[in-house]
């Protein structure tokens, strides 16, 4: 029977273009979170992160783009919500996988709403993406900066697939 929950030196970590990650594996699922796919510069196109040697932690989330407005945190009980540190620069994935291996799996990429004003790639329970990788769905809800900047969406699957997500 596989533990519940790891997270050591040397496990889970996978390579990509910049630097290997390290996130954690929690009921069959390997997590990574908050992990760089850009760099934002403010009035300016994305650019490329900085490479890193040493294994990135991938255990928490990025930072998440920030609101022109301050929530008010209401309707718990029906909607729960996440709050997060906000920063401009917050171009990240979090990425949930049954395995890391070289075996091919379907990905879905989720953007998530929010008008320019609201929103965030973990701002609720059930953004989480564990489900569908238990179905087999690797699944990397990306943080994009509306406002920051183009994401330039197709070449940042490009990227995905570079470094070997999908």
């Amino acid at each position: 029977m596989e533990k519940a929950f790891c997270c050591a030196p040397d496990f889970p970590v996978v390579q990509t273009n910049y630097g290997p990650v390290r996130g954690y594996r929690f009921r069959e699922i390997s997590s990574f979170k908050g992990i760089p796919y850009g760099r934002a510069v403010r009035f300016h196109a994305p650019q490329p992160p900085q490479p890193w040697a040493e294994p990135l932690d991938a255990s928490s989330y990025g930072c998440v783009c920030p609101l022109l407005s301050i929530d008010k945190p209401g309707g718990e009980l029906r909607v729960p919500h996440r709050y997060w540190v906000q920063d401009e620069d917050c171009l990240n994935l979090n990425i949930w996988t049954p395995a890391c291996d070289a075996q091919k799996r379907p990905v879905l990429v989720w953007l998530h709403g929010g008008g320019f004003f609201a929103g965030s790639s973990i701002e609720q329970v059930a953004y989480e993406g564990g489900n569908m990788a238990r179905e087999g769905v690797t699944e990397p809800p990306a943080e994009h900066p509306g406002l920051l900047g183009s994401l330039r969406f197709w070449g940042g699957v490009r990227k995905l697939r570079q470094c070997g997500w999908g």
